[in-house]
């Protein structure tokens, strides 16, 4: 048996070829994060022998740069094991080795797997990375969308100071409609009250009428605000309520996406209270294989 430790970079690997009785076989050689560099990996080993079944190759899970190599490695056939840097940290310790290079961890990772100090995940690490990527790319629609609040509530701090106090959310469905219709206060008073009323109505299930019409018109008429100049005002905020009502779009289509592929793991996370597909997909990207930490702690 062959073990093939590879210290993962974003260029280029450091690959270095171990026996089962740890002596290097292949003494530490670089190739390139790339098609030609794994070919020339492939064809080095197939020199000690070409039966597949002789390798294992072991890599640590570094960033996002190991996935390209490990599925060319698994799609050729070879027995892969991808590791946690906790573990390859406790047999690192062992060799005493302090000094950090490419070169030593290369070693620290292959005898790792010859002294068996490691558990093999059984999480598809395909799917897994892809599900950690609709979930982070997910926070960062809902950070953006997060921006865009701040800064139309800005925008209505200027032009409507009064119009946060009618709703219990200047995002909520009825006060937004009102917003898209009517983006300032001069708008506001303006508005005919049988049509603001069927906006209201519409959009609160019958929760407000027409009294909240002419309550609005009412407030719209006396505003603090400052002047809508040039138009400038009601631009900026129908341009950030349309980019807020995509960014939400987008993020309600990846929570679909990400409950779809969540529902692929036999995971039992979504049993604790409070925990639904989204989060319980988050919590398992991001831990990966439980099995993986010594302890509860």
């Amino acid at each position: 048996m062959f073990i093939v430790g590879i210290d993962i970079a974003k260029r280029s690997h450091m690959v270095r070829v171990i026996d089962s009785e740890g002596r290097t076989v292949c003494k530490p050689f670089s190739i390139r994060n790339s098609c030609s560099g794994c070919n020339a990996l492939l064809e080095r080993l197939r020199k000690l022998t070409n039966r597949k079944s002789d390798f294992l190759f072991a890599m640590e899970s570094t960033a996002h740069y190991w996935l390209a190599l490990y599925t060319r490695l698994r799609k050729e056939g070879y027995q892969v094991v991808v590791l946690n840097p906790i573990q390859t940290d406790a047999m690192r310790e062992m060799l005493m080795e302090e000094n950090k290079t490419d070169e030593i961890d290369t070693l620290v990772i292959a005898e790792t797997i010859r002294f068996g100090r490691y558990k093999t995940s059984s999480v598809p690490q395909e799917k897994l990375l892809a599900l950690r990527e609709l979930c982070r790319n997910r926070f960062y629609l809902i950070d953006m969308g997060s921006d865009l609040k701040r800064k139309i509530t800005a925008l209505l701090d200027q032009v409507f100071p009064e119009f946060e106090s009618q709703f219990s959310s200047i995002f909520g469905k009825t006060a937004l409609a009102v917003l898209r219709q009517y983006p300032t206060p001069e708008k506001l008073s303006r508005a005919q009250t049988g049509k603001l009323t069927e906006v209201l109505q519409t959009t609160s299930n019958g929760r407000f009428g027409e009294w909240k019409a002419r309550q609005l018109k009412e407030l719209a008429g006396d505003s603090f605000g400052i002047p809508d100049c040039e138009g400038a005002y009601s631009a900026l905020l129908l341009m950030y309520l349309d980019q807020l009502q995509s960014l939400q779009n987008a993020a309600a289509a990846l929570e679909k996406r990400i409950a779809s592929l969540f529902s692929q793991f036999d995971s039992t996370l979504t049993s604790i209270t409070g925990v639904g597909p989204v989060l319980g997909a988050v919590i398992l990207s991001e831990i990966r294989d439980i099995s993986c930490f010594a302890s509860a702690d």
